[in-house]
């Protein structure tokens, strides 16, 4: 099933999105990435694989996190695209005239509105707002003879796993650099 929704998912991404993505990536003095709960997770996965990569990365909130400054760029993902936090600290960064790219499966949520980059995500699961107040809107594609009930944003969740995850593949082939580099800098304490 979840293949079925990965090609989906890669039918519907912008090629020319990702140029701007990975210029974006390499010219950053700094990447901040940001979410909330299960996207917060998820998005630290993705700064844990740039940082293996060399990238400063800064997750955003944590207690060492410096001030950011145009020469950075804010990743955000947000399936809604409508978190508070995260359009708060979108708003911030735009302030700060930080670029900021946007992960979403709303194109017109306010966080679509105010990316400098928007990445949609097409995860082929009914509307999100319904999906709040109905668990089974969030069966795959509403067709409910192919349904697995999957709660709230896990769908979202688990492609936006294996993009970022094709993206540090990507950055991998482009700076030329395998797997033995990304484990020069993994953790020695855990």
């Amino acid at each position: 099933m979840f293949t079925s929704k990965i090609k989906l998912m890669q039918e519907s991404l912008v090629s020319e999105d990702f140029e701007r993505l990975y210029e974006y990536i390499l010219k950053a003095e700094h990447i901040h990435l940001y979410g909330s709960g299960r996207s917060l997770n998820i998005i630290k996965c993705f700064g844990m694989r740039l940082m293996h990569l060399g990238f400063p990365v800064i997750i955003v909130g944590s207690t060492t996190s410096p001030h950011g400054k145009k020469s950075d760029v804010l990743i955000c993902m947000s399936g809604s695209g409508n978190t508070v936090n995260v359009i708060t600290a979108m708003r911030i960064a735009k302030e700060n005239n930080i670029p900021v790219v946007l992960f979403t499966h709303n194109k017109s949520s306010e966080g679509a509105k105010l990316a400098d980059l928007l990445i949609n995500i097409n995860t082929g699961v009914g509307n999100w707002e319904a999906a709040i107040n109905d668990p089974l809107e969030v069966s795959f594609g509403g067709d409910y003879s192919d349904s697995c009930v999957a709660p709230m944003g896990t769908v979202f969740e688990i492609l936006m796993l294996c993009l970022l995850d094709s993206i540090i593949n990507k950055l991998m082939m482009m700076l030329c650099k395998d797997c033995s580099d990304l484990e020069d800098l993994h953790s020695l304490f855990g």
